[in-house]
């Protein structure tokens, strides 16, 4: 027990739920609740975190393949230009190529250089594990809410007893030593 409620207060779990688990501060009913509501909440955190990141990846990976496309439409557009060119050329059809002429003085990278610039692609994004501890205090608070075991109760106090047996033993131990 007082393990646990060291590694609580290290890792900053609530003062209230610290005092609760010590015992007479609060009702152990309220703090079991409220533990539960806690887990509760944290695994819809982590489940809300690891689809964000789920989502964001994938819109970067559509924008992707969206500017993909869209670089090879330009190409194959201006492949289709060229044919048509030629073909009026060969055909010496003045009236369309002077149509063409006049056209292509707006160039398409022109107009390409004139819109602003896309975002450069972005890495996939990664929880960097946050996601898994949230997991590990959802899964501490779920354990606070149940109710204790028997069995639980019993080694807590045998671990309480050996503590103090050793503690006893090390004062004896310093109060026996020369100094």
């Amino acid at each position: 027990m007082a393990r646990t409620l060291f590694r609580m207060a290290a890792a900053g779990a609530p003062l209230c739920v610290v005092a609760a688990t010590l015992g007479g501060c609060a009702d152990t009913t309220a703090m079991r609740g409220l533990a539960s509501h806690t887990s509760s909440a944290l695994t819809q955190d982590s489940s809300s975190l690891a689809a964000f990141i789920a989502t964001s990846n994938q819109s970067n990976r559509d924008r992707a393949t969206t500017l993909a496309d869209l670089q090879m439409a330009e190409a194959d557009a201006q492949v289709s230009v060229e044919r048509k060119r030629n073909g009026w050329a060969l055909a010496a059809r003045k009236d369309e190529l002077a149509l063409l002429a006049q056209i292509q003085r707006v160039r398409p990278a022109d107009i390409v250089a004139g819109l602003p610039a896309p975002p450069p692609a972005m890495p996939a994004l990664d929880d960097g594990g946050a996601g898994a501890s949230l997991d590990e205090a959802a899964a501490t608070y779920k354990a606070m809410a149940r109710l204790p075991k028997f069995k639980d109760r019993v080694k807590e106090i045998f671990d309480a007893g050996q503590a103090v047996r050793r503690a006893t033993q090390a004062i004896k131990d310093k109060a026996a030593s020369p100094s």
